[in-house]
């Protein structure tokens, strides 16, 4: 029987809030996502839906191409977590469950305002990259409690036994025409600020 892993990738996204976040958390990493494969066809997390439009977030799958935009290629940290078929088979059918109800799952971003606070601000079906990736590490048995703060230093410290990979994105994607294509001028500004006005009557 093959040995399952779950995958944990930070990355360094090429984009201008990426940047702007690593520089003031002096981290090398922005973004974390959760793969359930090595080659990363199957990388999913809460980010952007499009790249023109950065305050418009959800549950996405992440193609290995939205971080070679331009031909700049974002650096990586991969974590590979060894897990039983059971665990992995109950993972894989959440992923894809909420993948198929994708539109019911928002980007958190008052959780993310409040970093600098060091408190997360909780909101139903709605999460920050990292917060999300914290609740799939306990439910794949790793000892971090979900709800509770952690700064990226935090997760890359505790995974750091775990390290598979660290360089350069590997490309094994096609180009996702769809995330990069351009948008009429309304459509940023009403989707992200539905997207933002959506999280207040979820607010715990």
């Amino acid at each position: 029987m093959n040995q399952k892993y779950v995958y944990i990738v930070f990355s360094a996204t090429p984009y201008k809030i990426g940047k702007m976040i690593r520089s003031l958390t002096k981290d090398a990493y922005n973004h974390a996502s959760i793969a359930l494969d090595e080659d990363l066809t199957r990388m999913y997390g809460f980010a952007r839906r499009y790249c023109k439009v950065p305050l418009y977030g959800g549950f996405v799958k992440e193609s290995t191409s939205r971080y070679n935009p331009k031909g700049i290629n974002s650096s990586v940290r991969i974590h590979a977590i060894p897990v039983t078929e059971d665990v992995y088979s109950a993972l894989e059918a959440r992923i894809n469950s909420m993948y198929e109800n994708r539109e019911e799952y928002l980007y958190n971003h008052f959780s993310f305002l409040a970093v600098p606070l060091r408190k997360p601000i909780h909101v139903r079906d709605a999460y920050t990259c990292l917060e999300f990736c914290v609740e799939i590490m306990h439910s794949i048995g790793l000892d971090v409690t979900p709800g509770k703060y952690y700064s990226i230093h935090d997760i890359l410290t505790f995974l750091e036994p775990y390290t598979l990979y660290e360089g350069p994105m590997p490309q094994t994607s096609e180009y996702d025409a769809d995330f990069f294509a351009k948008r009429p001028i309304p459509y940023p500004v009403l989707t992200s600020a539905k997207c933002i006005l959506d999280l207040v009557p979820r607010m715990k």
